[in-house]
């Protein structure tokens, strides 16, 4: 995450229904989704960006401009909305969605978490304290 990083929002997908697809399963599980967003919840955290999981449904149908609903099938790659002519790439109109539904999220929100309460192994955050140099005798 960078410092121009405001808000990080992903798709809060069921990951176990997803295994049950046999043509998805192996590619699911070989990825890791969970420890994956494991790790950006922890960074989010470490450097106070909010991460926001937003409902899947309908992301990919609706119309990122209109909202109006636009079926399509998986091997459908544009989305084209008969009512206003938006035309994009269907993962590009997806990810207009989800960031609309996290910012929706997140009217009135005024902070962040205070810091980062465990480490990368889970374990509760230690806190380093500074402490002063041994200082040298005169003489």
């Amino acid at each position: 995450m960078s410092r121009l990083t405001i808000l990080f929002a992903y798709e809060a997908l069921q990951i176990r229904h997803l295994v049950k697809n046999r043509y998805l399963a192996k590619s699911i599980a070989d990825a890791a989704w969970g420890r994956f967003l494991w790790w950006v919840r922890y960074y989010g955290t470490l450097h106070r960006v909010p991460v926001i999981g937003v409902e899947p449904a309908f992301t990919t149908q609706n119309c990122s401009r209109c909202g109006q609903r636009v079926k399509k099938t998986l091997s459908m790659r544009t989305h084209l909305c008969p009512g206003c002519g938006l035309l994009l790439d269907r993962d590009h109109n997806a990810a207009l969605n989800i960031l609309h539904k996290a910012l929706q999220g997140t009217v009135g929100q005024t902070g962040t978490d205070e810091g980062v309460s465990s480490n990368a192994s889970g374990q509760p955050a230690a806190t380093r304290r500074r402490t002063a140099a041994p200082r040298k005798q005169a003489g």
